[in-house]
């Protein structure tokens, strides 16, 4: 018993360390001037430098890990289009509700827009935070789902702090970001572990939250705006709750709580 709890304390750290490299690594060797991200001028390199550090040490770290079972272990073998169709459903109502309230905004309607401002932040962050962190920490190693979803869900909160504009308003990104971290781990670990549903449900949320201009959108938004956020997350916790129902099965349980 002590070797495997010695063995599961060293695959812990080593997981851990794994993510501090890939979510901070770039940070620092971006402050060396000649590896700073000025003195590239296409959005494709600048895109692939920004995203690709971290995407490419948890895939290549994965690889070596788990060889042919990378995809499984990251919850990325299967379920894309399942993914998409539940992430649509669920986030129909913020873009019914925003075309309603909100002004669209043309230059966000654009192929370089998704993919810089949703399509890789969200690929990358559930990536990183979801499948890596919280996925191996909690499926793999057998971490409690609070303290497994709290540290990837604070670290995850934490990286959004440049979104507010006052103490106050930094707080509530933080607060807000962190609540969805845990949100997300938890729909994870239900849908079982289909990176790709809240891979499409960042991805949708974060393009709906950028074509529209919605009043008084900013970092947190106001309650126009977050009304349509909150059905959301609504309608895919009550849907999600149905189906664990239906198959007598909750993966996040009293037992594996802590």
């Amino acid at each position: 018993m002590k070797s495997q709890s010695r063995y599961l304390h060293k695959e812990s750290f080593f997981i851990i360390l794994i993510f501090v490299i890939a979510n901070y690594g770039r940070a620092f060797i971006t402050k060396l001037p000649e590896f700073s991200i000025e003195n590239i001028d296409e959005l494709w390199q600048r895109l692939f430098y920004v995203y690709g550090w971290e995407i490419g040490i948890v895939l290549i770290v994965c690889s070596i890990w788990f060889g042919k079972k990378l995809t499984n272990e990251l919850g990325l073998n299967k379920g894309f289009l399942k993914g998409f169709g539940i992430a649509f459903l669920c986030t129909l109502p913020m873009v019914i509700g925003y075309f309603l309230i909100g002004n669209f905004i043309p230059q966000n309607f654009t192929f370089s827009k998704l993919l810089s401002s949703s399509v890789l932040p969200a690929f990358s962050e559930e990536l990183l935070f979801r499948a890596f962190l919280f996925g191996l920490l909690f499926r793999r190693l057998e971490w409690g789902f609070i303290p497994a979803a709290f540290a990837s869900a604070f670290i995850f909160g934490f990286g959004h702090l440049w979104q507010g504009n006052n103490f106050l308003d930094t707080l509530g990104v933080m607060a807000v970001t962190s609540m969805g971290g845990l949100w997300f781990a938890w729909l994870f670990a239900e849908w079982n572990y289909n990176l790709w549903l809240v891979i499409f449900l960042h991805l949708l949320m974060n393009w709906y939250w950028g074509i529209f201009e919605i009043t008084n959108n900013n970092a947190l938004g106001g309650i126009d705006s977050n009304i349509f956020r909150f059905i959301t997350i609504i309608v895919s916790i009550v849907w999600t709750i149905r189906i664990a129902k239906k198959r007598n099965h909750f993966e996040v349980n009293k037992k594996r709580l802590f």
